[in-house]
């Protein structure tokens, strides 16, 4: 993506329309686990979905992390998690998601910030997010261990 924007690369509808297709053959070797949108029409309906969502609430520094939302995971996000125990834990979360960053067909958890981590753990966990595998793995993890894996991954680069 780096390499892409670097290149000059605009992120218009064109571009977007593009990418959304054929994320891989657009930008090879992106950690996107995404395989693509066939069907043109839904890619532009989300398209112009995308654009009037942009014009309501349009963000200020699209750099800038997202502000957590107090209620998923707010006291999980007071805790400081420790990156040591969250490796002895991420044993379970290693057998799908690569510790290297590679997302072949499994989105990559390496170097998220904490609290996207956190938000999608505990949507995992009160399936907010559908995902029978993610829910049995997360309804487990306390607040201690979500912080934990947070941390671990966190602090991970891409290979």
């Amino acid at each position: 993506m780096r390499a892409k924007g670097d290149a000059g690369l605009v992120w218009d509808e064109t571009a977007l329309d593009t990418y959304l297709a054929k994320p891989q053959e657009m930008v090879p070797g992106t950690r996107m686990s995404f395989r693509g949108m066939e069907d043109a029409a839904d890619r532009a309906d989300l398209i112009a979905y995308l654009k009037q969502a942009a014009a309501l609430d349009p963000a200020s520094d699209p750099s800038a992390a997202a502000a957590p939302r107090a209620e998923i995971g707010a006291a999980v996000l007071a805790i400081e998690g420790d990156p040591a125990y969250g490796e002895y834990l991420a044993s379970e979360c290693v057998t799908c998601h690569q510790p290297s960053g590679r997302a072949d067909g499994i989105p990559s958890i390496v170097g998220w910030p904490k609290d996207a981590f956190v938000r999608a753990l505990f949507e995992y966990k009160t399936n907010v997010r559908s995902h029978q595998v993610m829910r049995m793995v997360t309804s487990n993890l306390g607040n201690e261990e979500v912080a934990a894996l947070a941390a671990y991954f966190g602090q991970l680069s891409p290979q």
